[in-house]
């Protein structure tokens, strides 16, 4: 997840959000040094405002806490990061080891209230507010609105939705608060940056299911988040442990399973179902796909990167066309050397072996031609 960081060994207050058990789901590092109050207290609003966007893409708010620890500048927590982004339970490790009251408790549920009637949380003013006060456009006071949440989580575990995802590699499950929606959109992230690296030969669909939760699979989500929340900057694929494929025998809901084949149409609907986001290394493969089965119009032009090994043939192409003659053998030979030269590319450069642009389900992920040698790899 995003955060914010300020400039090194000058941080000196650290945020934390807490679930119930009291276990860190997200944190800032933020500075006081050199700041004004005003300075600091848009730094501390801006952060609040971050934690509620995040329980804003979520089907409910849970009951977390916003802790404030201000430390002296010798605390250097820049320097702890690493250690804290590892693993959730050395924040609270820091925490107990330097022996600071936390300086603020904030109810997520409060200032999230907040976030909606105002708009945004503007000033720490604003979260100095009553139980029976009613913010413009909530319909409701602080306290009816923190009773309809009690009202949910009585009903728990039973109340809420868990996601599940799996492909070739395991199964990971989700929640569907804030913390899980933002961990589900990252992970689904991921393997779309690598949906036609090498690496996933073995991938043919992505199975979703939604189904109501319980005991076991809320323990699962909870395990998920330990991997997803507060991982450091390594890629999010070397931090997974997929988990045990027995529980999909809790997941009785809704199930879907997406094609993830390496062919523009799977990874096109992939994209859209979930509303991610494509690298620029994938829009050149999926220019390329489409080229090799289209061929090179004014709507589909070839990647900048690969431009110069198409200029013979597109030259040649203007020509024809400038000839205005209607010599179909002639257009046709230049689309199947365009198909061949997109097709060679695509092999050599991205690991993606073509064999009929009739039947793009038959392409492969096989690996480049240096990494096979590389790794005696054949195809």
């Amino acid at each position: 997840m995003n955060k914010i960081h300020s400039q090194p060994d000058s941080a000196d207050t650290l945020v934390i959000m807490v679930s119930p058990a009291a276990v860190p789901e997200n944190f800032d590092i933020l500075s006081r040094a050199g700041s004004t109050t005003e300075e600091i207290e848009k730094s501390l609003c801006r952060c609040i405002s971050r934690f509620c966007q995040i329980a804003d893409k979520g089907d409910y708010v849970p009951d977390n806490m916003i802790h404030v620890y201000k430390y002296n500048p010798d605390a250097h927590l820049e320097n702890k990061f690493w250690q804290f982004t590892t693993n959730r339970e050395s924040i609270c490790d820091f925490v107990d080891f330097k022996e600071v009251q936390a300086s603020l408790h904030i109810p997520l549920r409060m200032a999230y209230y907040v976030y909606l009637g105002c708009k945004g949380i503007h000033s720490m003013e604003e979260l100095q507010i009553s139980p029976d006060t009613i913010l413009p456009d909530m319909g409701s006071s602080l306290q009816e609105y923190i009773n309809s949440c009690y009202s949910v989580d009585r009903r728990s575990p039973w109340v809420y939705t868990v996601r599940s995802i799996g492909t070739d590699k395991g199964t990971l499950y989700f929640g569907t608060d804030g913390i899980g929606r933002v961990c589900l959109q990252n992970y689904l992230q991921d393997i779309a940056n690598r949906y036609f690296d090498p690496e996933n030969r073995n991938l043919k669909e992505l199975r979703e299911n939604n189904t109501q939760s319980n005991l076991i699979t809320l323990e699962y989500t909870e395990k998920t988040k330990d991997m997803f929340c507060l991982h450091d900057n390594a890629p999010i694929h070397r931090k997974i442990i997929y988990q045990d494929s027995t529980a999909d025998e809790n997941m009785q809901g809704c199930r879907r399973s997406h094609p993830m084949g390496p062919n523009f149409q799977n990874f096109q609907d992939f994209i859209n179902s979930f509303k991610l986001e494509i690298s620029h290394k994938n829009q050149r493969i999926c220019t390329l796909l489409q080229i090799y089965d289209n061929g090179i119009n004014d709507k589909l032009m070839p990647p900048e990167k690969h431009r110069k090994e198409f200029n013979e043939i597109v030259d040649q192409l203007n020509k024809l066309s400038a000839q205005k003659a209607n010599d179909k053998i002639a257009y046709n030979a230049l689309l199947h050397k365009i198909s061949e030269v997109a097709c060679r590319i695509l092999r050599e450069k991205y690991g993606i072996a073509l064999r009929d642009p009739n039947h793009p389900q038959l392409n492969r992920r096989i690996g480049s031609e240096s990494s096979d040698v590389k790794k005696n790899i054949k195809p």
